[in-house]
C-alpha cells in the first residue's frame, strides 16, 4: 500500500512540476 501511495504521489508531483515549468517558461 505504501508503494502504491508513493507512486501516486510521485505522479502528482511530476505533473505539478511540469505545470510549474510550463508556467515559468511563459512570459508574464
Amino acid at each position: 500500500m505504501d508503494i502504491f501511495v508513493s507512486l501516486v504521489n510521485g505522479k502528482i508531483f511530476q505533473e505539478w512540476v511540469g505545470e510549474a515549468m510550463l508556467a515559468a517558461n511563459q512570459p508574464q
